[in-house]
C-alpha cells in the first residue's frame, strides 16, 4: 500500500480463523492504512474476537459466527438485535451484514433499526463460497457507488446463483442480470 495513492477503492479482508489475521498489531496496521487512503475496508471473519478488525467499513459475519462471537444463541428476533447491536459497537465497523442462510441477509448500522432482505429463491445444491460471493458483491458495489440495501440485494441474487451450483463456483455478469431480469 505504498507508492499510488488510492489504486483501489476496496479492500476484503477474508478472515478464515487459521492464524494470518492471528496478530492483531498487523490487523489494525492494514486498517490504519487503508483507512488513511480512504479505502472502504470488508471484512468477513469467523474469529470471536469481535474488536480484531476495529474500524473496517462493513463486516460480515454468519449466523452460527455470530452467535459464537456474541456468546449468545439466536433464536428470536430480539436475539438477532441483541447479538448484532452487540457485534456492531464492539467491532466498530459502519455496518454490519448477518448472512442467515434461507433466511436472507440482515443489516445492521448504527442508531437504526435492523433491515432484513430475504434470501432469493433458489435450488440449492452447495453453499460453498456464498459468504465469500456477498462479501465480495457487497465490495464491488458500495465501491461503485450503491447504497447498502441496494448491495444487498444484488449480494442476495448473486448469491442464489452460486448455491445453485456444485463446488466453488463464480457469479458471472451475465447470470446475475439474467437472475435480476427474472423477477
Amino acid at each position: 500500500i505504498t507508492g499510488k495513492a488510492n489504486v483501489f477503492d476496496a479492500v476484503v479482508l477474508s478472515d478464515y480463523n487459521k492464524g494470518f489475521f492471528f496478530d492483531k498489531t498487523f490487523v489494525k496496521q492494514i486498517i490504519s492504512l487503508l483507512t488513511k487512503r480512504n479505502v472502504k475496508i470488508f471484512v468477513d471473519t469467523k474469529s470471536l474476537d469481535i474488536e480484531k478488525f476495529k474500524g473496517a467499513t462493513f463486516i460480515k459475519p454468519n449466523n452460527l459466527e455470530l452467535e459464537n462471537a456474541a456468546g449468545m444463541k439466536i433464536s428470536t428476533d430480539a436475539d438477532l438485535d441483541v447479538a448484532g447491536k452487540k457485534y456492531l459497537e464492539k467491532s466498530g465497523a459502519e455496518a454490519l451484514i448477518v448472512t442467515r442462510g434461507p433466511k436472507g441477509i440482515s443489516l445492521f448500522e448504527e442508531g437504526r433499526v435492523r433491515k432484513d432482505f430475504p434470501a432469493k429463491e433458489a435450488d440449492v445444491y452447495d453453499v460453498t463460497g456464498a459468504g465469500d460471493t456477498v462479501i465480495s458483491m457487497m465490495a464491488l458495489a458500495i465501491s461503485c457507488g450503491l447504497e447498502a440495501p441496494k448491495a444487498i440485494a444484488l449480494a442476495n441474487y448473486a448469491a442464489s446463483i452460486v448455491i445453485s451450483k456444485i463446488g466453488t463456483v463464480t457469479c458471472t455478469r451475465e447470470e446475475l442480470l439474467a437472475r435480476i431480469n427474472e423477477e
